[in-house]
């Protein structure tokens, strides 16, 4: 989630995570709606780190 994103969509990004079996809510503390772009080395360690589960 990115904490420079908008109330609504961070708190869309709590719900899902709370709902989904197994989920780890990341939060992300430079970066607003486009993660990837936003934080892109962040992304790769964090998708780097559940790809090697």
């Amino acid at each position: 989630m990115g904490k420079l994103d908008v109330a609504d969509f961070q708190d869309i990004a709590r719900r899902y995570a709370a709902a989904i079996p197994g989920a780890a809510l990341v939060e992300f503390a430079t970066a607003a709606h486009l993660i990837a772009m936003d934080a892109p080395d962040e992304v790769a360690s964090v998708l780097g780190e559940f790809l090697v589960r």
